[in-house]
């Protein structure tokens, strides 16, 4: 489950959300290093852009790859995107008598850049330039969000899929950015600043000059040739994102490079992707539940529809993926808050009657993500089946994954509803289809043992916690607004400030069934690796080293909970962190070079939390899970 606070909707859509933000407006400024200027700048929207593209760079002087990427804004929404670079020619002098050009090598069809050429004339030995301290950018643009829209119409609109933004935009579009350097006020400040320091080479030709790229880190490879090389990856600084009417967004962000370097070299050097450096983790976003990933490594997601209640769908059938079970949208909507029985009833008393707030709607968006990622679940469990039998597995692993299939169904149904009953009542919240995807499946224990780690020890377990961890915050919630005697006495500032009671306890119930049967899951995952560990000792190592290490753990614990819970429920965040530091070190072997799983007769499970928390209280269920297995 993903079910961080909106305050952190970034962590939260990043996710698994298919709902793609557009850029209005942006502009991104440069703005050289102290005691630097830029000399040159230039700009493309048209860089080559498709799976496994490779860009050819190539310079005379030292050059530095600037590589973006964050985790923190939804796809679309990002400032920088796959489809654009930046090049800045940067100096120690203000002013020189090189002559920087930049060339720009186009495809054969003259609609894509694939290549960059940077030659500084002028320069003799470039090779002896040193380093020159990077350059950073401030950004800042505004976004539309689509789904908000959808909610805030009242429309069916299918929801564009991950992958729609892409090299095929439309250009014009694209080139209507404005994106340029501050460079009269970084000239004036560095100028100034230059005047008291007397070994400063002001306006001779004896001076030092790099080229800085900036890219998408995930979606290029790069083949670099230049004296010099080295890579530096972004960093997000002064992040802020407001709201400044409906459904627009205001963003600002500085963008830095503050090292140290990710990898150097002289003459020439291949530098992978990020998602082909690190695989799964290097542009891993994380989902709820269990990811589906297809032979590329790239993961597999639906996209959501919204469909008014009121709406008559002519020619097209639109299954619903409620509890209801019921693939009529509008039998089902009015049937859909009819009680089966008391404890049912009371949750949709006033979720269909009143218009939803913005709070409401933005709730009904996490559920949606929540959903989608449940739903892709399935297809993750489904997929793990048929790897396990690939690889002789017992069956009581098999039967066991199979079984948490049908309970992603139950999680991804229950999840589509809730988003459905948050959006007012007005609208059917449902998945579309998967998009194509191929999967190979080897007869080969250590690929079988790298993805259970990572998609089932790191992410399911991750997941359980999680959940758990909203309910342990939607329970706290509960009890203060029972404390204050009344409903609407809530810190205003919670995001379930005016929701109705009832419908917090129906959330909070579902929510701890979730995470409860997570915890399975995730033990299933872990009693798989031990299997795999005994059956291939090499197998359980190459886990050890890639995935099961601390530093990789984490990072997988800061990507699932960023800085969520923070506040009064910052204490729910310390709380899972110190448990799913237990559970690696309860699970994991300490040493580096040693087998990668813990026997489970060295496990203490009570040593794993204590309290009433949920979150603790899913620690220990994964490690018994473990032994009953």
């Amino acid at each position: 489950m993903n079910i961080l606070p909106t305050t952190l909707r970034c962590v939260l859509i990043l996710a698994s959300s298919n709902t793609i933000a557009f850029v209005q407006s942006k502009s991104i400024e440069g703005d050289a290093a102290p005691g630097n200027w830029i000399l040159k700048r230039e700009y493309t929207s048209n860089l080559y852009n498709y799976h496994d593209s490779v860009i050819d760079i190539t310079s005379n002087v030292p050059v530095t790859i600037q590589r973006y990427y964050d985790d923190h804004f939804i796809e679309g929404e990002q400032p920088f995107r796959s489809n654009e670079a930046k090049v800045l020619v940067t100096s120690n002098c203000a002013a020189t008598t090189y002559v920087p050009q930049i060339t720009w090598g186009v495809s054969d069809d003259d609609t894509t850049v694939q290549s960059i050429n940077v030659n500084v004339q002028g320069i003799l030995g470039g090779a002896s330039m040193p380093y020159l301290a990077s350059s950073s950018y401030h950004a800042i643009w505004n976004t539309t969000d689509p789904w908000c829209q959808h909610m805030m119409d009242r429309t069916w609109h299918p929801t564009p899929a991950p992958n729609s933004i892409k090299s095929d935009e439309d250009p014009s579009f694209v080139d209507s950015f404005k994106l340029e350097e501050k460079s009269l006020s970084s000239f004036t400040k560095n100028f100034l600043q230059s005047i008291g320091d007397k070994s400063r080479r002001l306006f001779t030709n004896v001076c030092d000059v790099n080229v800085e790229v900036m890219l998408d880190g995930c979606s290029h490879s790069l083949s670099v040739t230049a004296p010099k090389i080295r890579v530096m990856d972004a960093v997000l600084e002064n992040t802020s994102s407001q709201e400044t009417e409906d459904c627009v967004y205001d963003h600002t962000t500085d963008i830095a490079f503050p090292g140290p370097p990710v990898v150097e070299g002289t003459g020439s050097l291949n530098i992978a992707s990020l998602e082909g450096q690190d695989g799964y983790w290097g542009c891993y976003r994380p989902v709820p539940g269990r990811p589906f990933v297809d032979s590329s490594g790239s993961m597999v997601q639906a996209s959501s529809l919204v469909v008014p209640t009121e709406a008559e769908i002519v020619g097209e059938v639109l299954p619903l993926w409620s509890s209801e079970n019921n693939d009529d949208p509008n039998i089902a909507a009015s049937k859909s808050c009819q009680a089966i029985d008391n404890s049912t009833a009371n949750h949709c008393s006033n979720a269909a009657s009143a218009t939803p707030s913005k709070n409401q709607l933005n709730l009904s968006q996490e559920w949606t993500t929540n959903a989608l990622g449940e739903h892709s679940s399935i297809a993750s469990f489904s997929a793990f089946s048929i790897a396990l039998l690939t690889n002789a597995a017992p069956s009581n692993l098999v039967e066991d994954a199979l079984h948490a299939a049908l309970d992603e169904v139950r999680h991804a149904k229950t999840s589509f509803e809730i988003a459905s009953k948050l959006s007012g009542g007005k609208n059917i919240v449902r998945p579309g289809a998967l998009p194509e995807s191929k999967h190979v499946f080897l007869q080969d224990l250590t690929t079988l043992a790298l993805a259970v780690a990572r998609e089932g020890c790191v992410d399911e377990t991750l997941s359980a916690l999680e959940a758990a961890a909203e309910a342990d915050l939607l329970r706290a919630a509960l009890v203060t607004r029972t404390s204050n005697s009344g409903t609407n006495n809530l810190d205003t500032s919670s995001k379930y400030a005016d929701i109705d009671e009832d419908v917090l306890k129906w959330i909070h119930d579902e929510l701890q069934t979730i995470a409860l049967e997570e915890s399975k899951h995730a033990a299933l995952a872990w009693r798989t690796l031990e299997w795999a560990c005994r059956k291939d000792e090499d197998a359980c190592r190459a886990v050890r080293r890639q995935v099961l290490n601390e530093n990789e753990m984490e990072a997988a614990f800061r990507r699932r909970f960023g800085s969520s819970f923070s506040g009064s429920s910052s204490a729910i965040l310390q709380n899972a962190g110190n448990v799913w530091r237990k559970m690696i070190d309860s699970h994991v072997d300490g040493e580096d070079d040693g087998v990668g799983f813990r026997k489970t007769n060295n496990m203490d499970c009570n040593a794993l939390g204590s309290g009433n928390s949920l979150v603790s209280v899913i620690g220990k269920e994964v490690c018994h899970g473990i032994l009953r297995g």
